[in-house]
């Protein structure tokens, strides 16, 4: 166990890789997506930019018709899906080993975000209910807001560019406490 240095200015990232999928619908009815929420055991939040969790499960809007599911058995997720049978056209991505995530926490957390994602976090931070596709540090990333600060999604294969992003970006902003699963 790592104990983190909680001084003012200090941001803890940590970082782990959960089971992902990204779940596309097309033509689903309302009864469809209540079905499945049912299934999944977690409404699928139809409001844009907005999050659902239920457990250590989570589901991100991502697009009309599209929801990333974290933290779901991805055996679960597909058989939710292919439940619906005839109802809808849709697809199930296996993100699992594509995606890492890093959870960003600390007083600074936002500021150091900043410094690289044009999104507002204003609007996002005051939700506990946001997340966003946006860029890090030029690269394409799912950002989610927490209680405690934000989750982070990217392309696994560029983990160590967002390391390294990190990393220059906290020089001159905050104390940078680096952490990964074992």
């Amino acid at each position: 166990m790592v104990k983190l240095n909680k001084a003012p200015g200090s941001v803890a990232l940590n970082e782990d890789q959960p089971p992902a999928a990204i779940i596309r619908l097309r033509g689903a009815s309302a009864f469809a997506l209540a079905a499945l929420g049912a299934a999944l055991g977690i409404a699928l939040p139809e409001t844009p930019n907005t999050y659902a969790r239920a457990g250590a499960t989570l589901v991100c809007w991502l697009a009309p018709g599209e929801w990333a599911i974290i933290g779901a058995a991805i055996g679960d997720v597909r058989h939710s899906v292919q439940s619906l049978g005839e109802e809808c056209t849709y697809h199930v991505a296996d993100m699992s080993g594509a995606w890492l995530r890093w959870r960003l926490t600390g007083d600074r957390a936002a500021e150091l975000l900043n410094k690289g994602c044009s999104l507002d976090l204003d609007p996002v931070s005051s939700s506990e209910v946001a997340c966003a596709r946006t860029l890090l540090g030029q690269v394409s990333i799912l950002l989610v807001r927490n209680v405690d600060g934000w989750d982070i999604f990217a392309e696994r294969a560029l983990s160590a560019h967002i390391r390294a992003w990190f990393k220059r970006a906290a020089r001159g902003c905050c104390q940078l406490e680096e952490l990964r699963a074992p």
